[in-house]
Order: structure tokens, then C-alpha cells, then sequence
């Protein structure tokens, strides 16, 4: 399995390493991913209220923002052309993917994912569709997310920043998200399949992915290195626009500045 999560090429090798038929390789994967994606409630989990005030101190040690409970980004992993709702999986660079969802917390470990859906999916819709969407709505959640969407709890970056407050502003929360582009980056180098094609039908597509966070974050708990200045993700991102923010989103955006960064 784990050799799979690098080089998915490899299944033949592994197969006559261990003289079975790389069928019998293929369905061991799956098995296997399956059994991890069982765990994630157990290895990939957002923190609790009491956790997050804790959360939100390492946070503002990276660059001063304040309230933050985790930082969100999306990346496309890109799979071979299903059979099903083809052209619903092509992204806007034109390949076939899906549209990956994170959120990790100050040390790169993963604390929320979602993939399942088709590469063309707005990233703004993976979010409002998402289940730690309907925590943040319904106040379970009480701190920040940084990131490029339009909602009261999360914040985004001032588009054309007017004064020295808002490029303080910006570049605290810059600094700050930078956290999960590093760490898309260490993942996706952690297992090579990520950046290459997944030659899957999406649902088995999205299981590997989320074994391989799963494994990931097993990793951070047992203090394997990572490469700390992976680069960013390489792959094309769900959106690089921000969009216009809420009028709610505006007055708590407007409030930090004013608090935090005047």
C-alpha cells in the first residue's frame, strides 16, 4: 500500500516482488484504503471548541492574526476520464480531476478533507456543500478560517488594500495561509500518486486520497520528516479569485483591522 501511495506505477513491481497478479496488488490497495478511510474520524479531526483557543495561539505566533482555527485551501488530483459525467470532471486547465478540499492546522497537520468532487466543481460550492461548512453556520465552531471564499467566518485578503492597516492585514493573513500551500505540497510529495493520475473511477479515486491523508497525518504524529520547504502545490488550483465578501464578512474583516492591525 505504501508503495502504491508513492509511485502507483509500481503495482506490477510489487506484484512480482511478491509473485501474485497485479489484480491481486490492485485489490489489496483498495482494501487497505478502505480500512484507512474508516479511520478518519480518528486520525483527521477538527479541533474541538476548548482546542481551538490553544489553536488560535499558535496561529497568531506565526504572524499575528488573530481567532484562527485552521487554514483552507483546495488542490485538483488529477484521474484518469471516467465513464459516468465525463465533462463534469474537466477542470478549467482542461484535465480530468477532482477538486480536494483541505484545511490544516499552525503544524501542517490535516484537520479537515473533502474529495469527492468532480474537477469543475466551484470551489466556493465543494465548501458551502461541505460538513465543516454546516459547523461553522451553525456556531459549533467559533473561530476563523483564512482562505479565498466569501463567508463571515472566513476571511479573505482585501482585494485593492487602502492604508497600512489592510496591507498589515493582508500580510499577516498571507503569511499565515501560506501554512496549507506547504503543506499540499508536503503531502503530494509524501505520496507521489497525488501528482500524477489516478487511473481510477472517482469513488475509488477519492478513497486513496483519503488514505493517503490519513497516512499522512500518522506520519506528523510519529515525527517523520517532512520537507518543510516543499513548494507549493504544482497543480492547478479550484480558484484563484477571492471573491466579494458578505456584508457580515466585511464588518468582521473590517473589526480585525481596526483591532488588531490599526
Amino acid at each position: 500500500m505504501a508503495d502504491f501511495m508513492v509511485i502507483e506505477e509500481e503495482q506490477s513491481v510489487i506484484g512480482d516482488v511478491f509473485r501474485v497478479h497485479k489484480s491481486t496488488v490492485c485489490r489489496a490497495v483498495h482494501r487497505v484504503a478502505l480500512a484507512l478511510c474508516r479511520r478518519i474520524d480518528t486520525h483527521v479531526k477538527f479541533p474541538s471548541r476548548d482546542e481551538q483557543d490553544v489553536l488560535a495561539e499558535r496561529f497568531f505566533a506565526v504572524a499575528g492574526f488573530p481567532r484562527v482555527c485552521g487554514v483552507i485551501d483546495g488542490t485538483h488530483v488529477r484521474i484518469q476520464a471516467p465513464h459516468q459525467y465525463e465533462d463534469q470532471f474537466v477542470n478549467r486547465k482542461n484535465f480530468h480531476s477532482i477538486n480536494v478540499q483541505l484545511i490544516c492546522d499552525p503544524g501542517s497537520k490535516i484537520t479537515n478533507v473533502t474529495a469527492e468532487w468532480p474537477g469543475s466543481t466551484h470551489d466556493a460550492r465543494v465548501l458551502s456543500e461541505s460538513n465543516i461548512y454546516l459547523s461553522f453556520e451553525d456556531g459549533t465552531h467559533r473561530g476563523l478560517l483564512l482562505g479565498d471564499s466569501s463567508y463571515p467566518w472566513l476571511m479573505t485578503p482585501f482585494r485593492n488594500p487602502v492604508g497600512a492597516a489592510q496591507e498589515r492585514y493582508n500580510t499577516a493573513l498571507t503569511k499565515t495561509r501560506v501554512i496549507i500551500e506547504r503543506t499540499i505540497g508536503q503531502l503530494k510529495r509524501r505520496f507521489h500518486c497525488l501528482r500524477g493520475e489516478l487511473r481510477l473511477e472517482p469513488t475509488k479515486a477519492g478513497r486513496v486520497i483519503i488514505a493517503c491523508v490519513v497516512l499522512f497525518n500518522i506520519s506528523k504524529d510519529f515525527g517523520v520528516l517532512m520537507d518543510e520547504h516543499a513548494d507549493p502545490d504544482e497543480a492547478v488550483q479550484p480558484n484563484q479569485d477571492v471573491e466579494d465578501a458578505t456584508m457580515e464578512g466585511h464588518a468582521t474583516r473590517d473589526m480585525l483591522v481596526q483591532t488588531f492591525f490599526s
